[in-house]
C-alpha cells in the first residue's frame, strides 16, 4: 500500500524566532558562582547555581521566557528572591545591574552560536513600503 504525497504548506510570511535556548551557554553559566558574590552584601549563597533569566517588559511576555543571552548565574536562594522581589527591587537591594552582567556573560560565552545570534532583529517580516 502506498501513502499519498505530503502536502506542500504555503509560506506564512513570518520569519522564525531567533533561537532562545543554548545548552552550552547554560552549562557555562552554571559553572560560575552566584552573581550576588559581586555585591557588597554579606549574604550567604546556597550551593546550587541556576540559570536566572532576567525578565523585563522589553524581553519577555506572558508565557515567554527571555533568551539565554539575558541570563546570569544565581544560587537557588537569590533566584527565588529575584522572582519574589521583582527586577527593580532585587537590583536595588543587591546593587547589581543584571542587564550589564547578562550582556557581559553573553559576550564572553564559549557558545559561538549564541554570540552570532545576538544581533537578530524582529521576528516578523517587515511591512512592504507603500507606493505613493
Amino acid at each position: 500500500m502506498t501513502l499519498p504525497a505530503k502536502r506542500q504548506k504555503p509560506a506564512s510570511g513570518i520569519l522564525r524566532a531567533p533561537e532562545r535556548v543554548y545548552p552550552r551557554h547554560r552549562k557555562w553559566l552554571r559553572s560560575h558562582e552566584c552573581v550576588v558574590t559581586l555585591s557588597d552584601c554579606n549574604v550567604a549563597c546556597s550551593s546550587v547555581v541556576e540559570v536566572s533569566h532576567i525578565r523585563t517588559a522589553a524581553n519577555s511576555g506572558t508565557g515567554l521566557k527571555p533568551r539565554d543571552s539575558d541570563a546570569v548565574p544565581m544560587c537557588s536562594l537569590h533566584h527565588r528572591n529575584y522572582h519574589d522581589y521583582g527586577h527593580e527591587t532585587w537590583q536595588r537591594v543587591y546593587g547589581l545591574d543584571l542587564a550589564k552582567l547578562a550582556a557581559e556573560f553573553a559576550s564572553r560565552t564559549p557558545d559561538e552560536k549564541l554570540r552570532s545570534n545576538e544581533g537578530d532583529g524582529p521576528w516578523l517580516t517587515p511591512p512592504k513600503p507603500s507606493v505613493r
